[in-house]
C-alpha cells in the first residue's frame, strides 16, 4: 500500500509522534509529507533569550521574527526561556502575531538593571488586548488556554504590577504564577468588581486551574481574583511573607488567618475538586474552619497546611482530617 493511499488524518497522527529531527527529515521527502511535517515542526516553539547584547541571540531573535512571519498560523505553543539572567518578556511583542496560540510559558529573571518599560510595555499591552477590558471584536489570543509565568527577580520577589489584568482573560483555563507578590494595590487590578464598574465581568472567565506558588498572596487580592471564575476545579496556593527590599507606599497587609483564607476560597466551593494550600501566617490563631465534603461537595483531594512564620506551630488538613502540631 502506497503512502498516498493512507488517509491524510492517519499520516498527520503518525507524524505527530516524531521528534523534531525526524520531522525535519520528513519535510525533505515529498511535498505531501513536507506540509504535514511542517505543521508539527512549528506546532510548539522553544526560544531561549540570554541577552539582547549578544550577537548570537540577536540572530536568534531575527530567526524568531522570520519564523513568525512564515509560520505564525502553525504555532500553538511557545516556551520562552530567559535562563538564569534574563527576562522572557523581551520577546512579548511577538505574541499578538500568533493567532493560533494556545499555550504560553515564560521563565527567567527580572534583573534590577532593566527599566520598568520592559515589563509593563509589550507584555502588558498584549495581556490587556486579550482581556475582557478590550471589546470582543478587537481581542487577540482568542485561543489562549494556558499561561505560565516563572519570572524571578535577581534580588527577592517582584510585584505583579500592572499585570493583574491576566485574571480577566476569559479564554484562559490554566494559569500558573511563581515567585511573585500578588497585591491588590496593582493599578490595573480590579479593587472591587462592583465599585470599579467591572461587575458585569463577574463569572465571565473560564479559569479552571490556578496555581500560585512560592509567592506572597494578599488576601484581598485573592478574594477578588476568585470571584469571577465560573468553574474553578484545581487550586494550588503557596503563600509566604514577601521577600522585597521595597514595598509600595500604599502597602496595607490584610490580616491573615484561617477564617479569611477560607472565606476567599469558599467562593469556589461548589466547583473545586482539588485543593492544595500551604500558607504562612504570622501570630494569629491557627484555629478556624476546615474543608469538609459538606462545604466542598465535589472536593476529591485536599491538602491544607497552615504554618506560623516563626515555625512554632503547624496545622495540616488532609481530606478533612486535621492534625495540629507544635514544632
Amino acid at each position: 500500500m502506497r503512502l498516498n493511499q493512507f488517509p491524510p488524518e492517519l499520516i498527520k497522527h503518525i507524524l505527530s509522534y516524531l521528534p523534531r529531527s525526524d520531522l525535519k527529515a520528513a519535510r525533505l521527502t515529498c511535498r505531501a509529507l513536507s506540509g504535514i511535517a511542517t505543521h508539527w515542526l512549528y506546532h510548539s516553539v522553544y526560544t531561549r533569550v540570554t541577552s539582547f547584547q549578544n550577537n548570537v541571540v540577536r540572530q536568534e531573535i531575527e530567526g524568531l521574527q522570520e519564523l513568525v512571519s512564515k509560520f505564525a498560523p502553525l504555532v500553538h505553543s511557545i516556551d520562552i526561556d530567559g535562563g538564569d539572567g534574563y527576562c522572557p518578556f523581551e520577546v512579548a511583542l511577538f505574541l499578538d502575531k500568533l493567532p493560533a496560540l494556545e499555550k504560553v510559558s515564560m521563565r527567567g529573571v527580572r534583573t534590577s538593571w532593566y527599566h520598568d518599560q520592559f515589563f509593563q510595555g509589550d507584555f502588558e499591552k498584549s495581556m490587556l488586548r486579550a482581556s475582557l477590558i478590550t471589546p470582543a471584536e478587537n481581542r487577540i489570543l482568542a485561543d489562549l488556554k494556558s499561561l505560565s509565568l516563572h519570572v524571578e527577580q535577581d534580588y527577592g520577589d517582584w510585584l505583579l504590577a500592572s499585570l493583574g489584568i491576566i485574571f480577566l482573560i476569559p479564554q484562559i483555563q490554566e494559569l500558573t504564577l511563581d515567585h511573585i507578590v500578588l497585591d491588590h494595590g496593582d493599578p490595573k487590578f480590579p479593587h472591587s468588581w462592583s465599585s470599579s464598574g467591572l461587575g458585569h465581568y463577574s463569572h465571565q472567565t473560564g479559569l479552571k486551574s490556578l496555581s500560585i506558588t512560592d509567592s506572597y498572596i494578599d488576601l484581598q487580592a485573592l478574594e477578588e481574583i476568585l470571584s469571577p471564575p465560573r468553574t474553578l476545579t484545581h487550586l494550588r496556593l503557596e503563600s509566604r511573607y514577601p521577600d522585597c527590599e521595597e514595598l509600595p507606599d500604599e502597602w496595607q497587609e490584610e490580616p491573615c488567618n484561617r477564617d479569611a483564607i477560607f472565606r476567599a476560597i469558599s467562593q469556589q466551593r461548589l466547583s473545586l475538586e482539588k485543593l492544595d494550600i500551604r500558607w504562612e501566617v504570622k501570630l494569629q490563631s491557627l484555629e478556624g474552619p476546615s474543608w469538609t465534603p459538606v462545604q466542598f461537595p465535589r472536593l476529591r483531594e485536599c491538602k491544607v497546611i497552615f504554618e506560623r512564620l516563626d515555625e512554632s506551630h503547624r496545622i495540616e488538613i488532609n481530606s478533612g482530617n486535621e492534625n495540629v502540631g507544635q514544632l
